[in-house]
C-alpha cells in the first residue's frame, strides 16, 4: 500500500500489512498532542468506508470504539458519524463492549444498516445470523420479533446469555452445561429461544457441504437450553426430526445432540431423544 494520509487533514494514517492501523493512528495524534477533530473523523470514516465498498481489509472492532471513545470526548462525533462507527462495529465483531442507554437507537439503527448490507457476504459482513436474531430480533431472511425490539436492560441480558456460550470446541462445553441451568428456568427466555430454533430449522447459515459451520456454539447452547425444559423438549426435537432430509449435515448434528445429552445425565431427555430421533 502506498503511504496512506487522511484526506482532509493530511495526517499519515499508520498501516500494518497494508490495514489500516487505527489504533496507531490515535496514538500517533495522542503523542502530538493533535486533538480529534470531526474533520479527522470523516476521513477516517472515508477511508473505512472504501474499503469497505471494495472489499478490504479494514479496523477492528475495537480499534473502531477506540475512536468512538476519543471522539466523543473532543465532542467531534456526530451522531450521524457515531451511527456509521456503529455499523463498522456491528458487521465485523458483534456488539460494541461500550453503549450507554440514549445512544441504543444508534445502534438500532446501526444494525439495520447492517441488514441493508447482508447481501456483500463475507468477509464485508461477518456478524453471525444467530447473533443478530439473538440480540435485535431479525436477521436477514428472518423475524423472530423485530416488531419489538429490546431496550436497554434487555439488549445487556441478551449480550450476557450470548456470551455464555463462548466456548472454543465442544468438550469445553460440555463440562460447562450447568452455566446454561439459571436460562432453563427462564420461561420466557425459554420460549424465545425455541422460537428462534425453529424460525431458522436449526441452520446457522447457507453454507452446504464442508463449508458448513457444525460447530456453532451458540447453536447448540440454545439447543442445550431449551432440551433442559421438559415442555418444550419434544417440540424441539421434533422440529430436528422434521428435518432429517434437508438439514445439511443432518447425521452430525444428531451425533452432537448425542453427546450434549450424554452429558447432562438426565435419563428422561435421553429417553426422549430415543423416542423421537430414534437414537
Amino acid at each position: 500500500m502506498d503511504s496512506l494520509r487522511l484526506r482532509r487533514t493530511n495526517i499519515f494514517y499508520p498501516t500494518s500489512r497494508d490495514i489500516p492501523d487505527l489504533r496507531s493512528l490515535l496514538r500517533q495524534l495522542a503523542n502530538e498532542n493533535i486533538p480529534v477533530s470531526e474533520a479527522i473523523v470523516d476521513d477516517i470514516l472515508e477511508i473505512e468506508e472504501a474499503r469497505f465498498a471494495s472489499g478490504l481489509a479494514a479496523t477492528t472492532g475495537d480499534e473502531i470504539e477506540s475512536l468512538i471513545d476519543v471522539a466523543k470526548r473532543t465532542k467531534a462525533l456526530a451522531p450521524e458519524k457515531q451511527r456509521r462507527c456503529y455499523f463498522h462495529v456491528l458487521r465485523r465483531y458483534g456488539l460494541p463492549k461500550k453503549l450507554v442507554k440514549p445512544e441504543l437507537p444508534l445502534l438500532l439503527d446501526a444494525y439495520a444498516d447492517v441488514v441493508a448490507e447482508a447481501h456483500r457476504g463475507y468477509p464485508a459482513i461477518t456478524l453471525s445470523r444467530l447473533h443478530g436474531l439473538l440480540h435485535f430480533g431479525y436477521a436477514p431472511g428472518f423475524d423472530l420479533d423485530r416488531a419489538s425490539p429490546p431496550d436497554f436492560e434487555e439488549l445487556r441480558r441478551r449480550r450476557v446469555l450470548w456470551q455464555t456460550f463462548g466456548f472454543q470446541h465442544l468438550p469445553g462445553m460440555l463440562s460447562r452445561l450447568a452455566k446454561f441451568e439459571p436460562y432453563s428456568r427462564d420461561a420466557a427466555v425459554v420460549a424465545r429461544l425455541h422460537a428462534l430454533l425453529g424460525l431458522i430449522r436449526f441452520r446457522t447459515s447457507d453454507h452446504t457441504g464442508k463449508a458448513y459451520p457444525l460447530y456453532d456454539f451458540s447453536l447448540w447452547g440454545m439447543v442445550t437450553i431449551v432440551l433442559m425444559d421438559a415442555s418444550r423438549r419434544g417440540a424441539l426435537l421434533g422440529t430436528l426430526a422434521c428435518e432429517r432430509e434437508s438439514l445439511p449435515l443432518f447425521n452430525e448434528h444428531v451425533d452432537i445432540l448425542g453427546r450434549i445429552v450424554t452429558a447432562l445425565g438426565d435419563p428422561a431427555v435421553s429417553q426422549d431423544v430415543a423416542r423421537i430421533l430414534g437414537n
